[in-house]
């Protein structure tokens, strides 16, 4: 909490004349550029308020009658900065405390209504100043650091070392959730896109269903079934640790790894011993590791098919959620969750993984199943 110097001076002692000077003098110049998580973006700019008011603040010399006429004559006012010497804030004035302290007791009115009497006795000077660039998640804890009865009034909010507006807690808090969300959205846009990316250039197709449904916001998990050549198949499934914007990072970083592979894969003649599954699958988790926070991880799934021999190999990092439905009997696939050297084999946290890569004989009207934890998670309000 720290006083900043206001913008203009005025030596007038009746508050019309300092309105006119301030007037006067403003230079009113674009509104700044600021980050969406900045106050600065949650602030009622000064010229805004003066647009609006026909006054943005008032000198420390005002009585309290003239601030209590400009009240009335503005009710839709409920806050005022109050400007001292040297040009700089001094504290600030609400309309609520300033009823309250007229009727405070029976000649209280009265009293403070005396023309000796200044805006300087009736001020709060708790006045939280914070910088048109201070972050929102920060002035959130600076302002829920004052006392009970002035925590939830508005603050003032400089730029360069003047007085550039003023701003609430419910305007930061607003910003701060409207931001978060539209992040949160981007995320799930782009990873639902990401998702959706299939290669249609080849013929023979594989018979499949991928769908993806995120029910707590983006992040979480990556599916889909990729048709390299009239021979080949490649299906993933990832389920990423978390919410949010950091798994839909991991998320998205896997998935562009993986289609990235896949497209360069495409102009090569490849069958289904030189595609080398477990080779590009190392190659992947290292560029994972290397791209993505250290304590995220996926589990999860990678298959290749060879739609014409009828054959299958499968790589499971730590995941264990795959089946074969064949004739009347269903059977898990996958069930290892150790590398060759017995650690977890967690994708996306060990640059140094080695896979096992299992290969499995597949017949004619067999169904392959896998999916993550997710699918027993509990809806959304909307039943998505």
């Amino acid at each position: 909490m720290q006083s900043a110097p206001a913008t203009e001076s005025t030596s007038d002692s009746r508050t019309g004349a300092a309105i006119s000077a301030i007037h006067g003098d403003r230079r009113i110049a674009e509104r700044p550029v600021f980050s969406a998580y900045e106050v600065g973006k949650a602030c009622i700019a000064r010229a805004d308020i003066f647009r609006t008011h026909s006054i943005d603040s008032i000198p420390g010399d005002s009585t309290i009658a003239e601030v209590y006429e400009m009240y009335n004559h503005r009710p839709a006012l409920d806050f005022l900065p109050v400007i001292g010497n040297h040009n700089r804030i001094v504290g600030y004035i609400r309309r609520q405390s300033l009823l309250a302290a007229l009727s405070a007791s029976t000649f209280a009115r009265e009293l403070l209504l005396r023309p000796d009497r200044t805006i300087l006795e009736l001020m709060d000077r708790r006045a939280v100043i914070l910088d048109a660039h201070t972050r929102l998640s920060d002035a959130t804890n600076i302002l829920m650091q004052r006392t009970d009865d002035i925590r939830f009034d508005p603050f003032i909010v400089s730029l360069d070392g003047k007085y550039f507006g003023i701003s609430t807690v419910r305007r930061v808090l607003d910003n701060l959730n409207r931001y978060f969300q539209l992040d949160l959205d981007h995320c799930r846009d782009a990873q639902m896109h990401l998702i959706d990316a299939r290669m249609d250039r080849v013929e023979a197709r594989t018979q499949y269903e991928a769908r993806v449904i995120p029910q707590h916001g983006p992040g979480g998990d990556f599916a889909g079934v990729f048709e390299i050549n009239e021979e080949l198949a490649l299906g993933a499934l990832f389920d990423v640790c978390g919410k949010g914007i950091k798994a839909a990072h991991m998320v998205t970083a896997l998935g562009s790894s993986l289609l990235a592979m896949l497209d360069f894969s495409a102009h090569q003649p490849l069958d289904f011993r030189s595609f080398e599954l477990a080779r590009r699958a190392r190659q992947i988790n290292r560029i994972l590791c290397g791209v993505t926070p250290e304590d995220m991880y996926a589990t999860g799934v990678l298959f290749l098919i060879d739609k014409r021999r009828k054959l299958m190999q499968l790589l499971d990092f730590g995941h264990g959620l795959m089946w074969l439905k064949r004739q009347n009997r269903i059977y898990r696939l996958g069930e290892q969750n150790t590398d060759h050297y017995g650690m977890l084999s967690f994708y996306g946290i060990n640059p140094e993984l080695e896979p096992i890569c299992r290969t499995y004989r597949l017949q004619s009207g067999d169904v392959l199943f896998t999916c993550s934890d997710g699918l027993t998670e509990a809806r959304t309000h909307d039943r998505s």
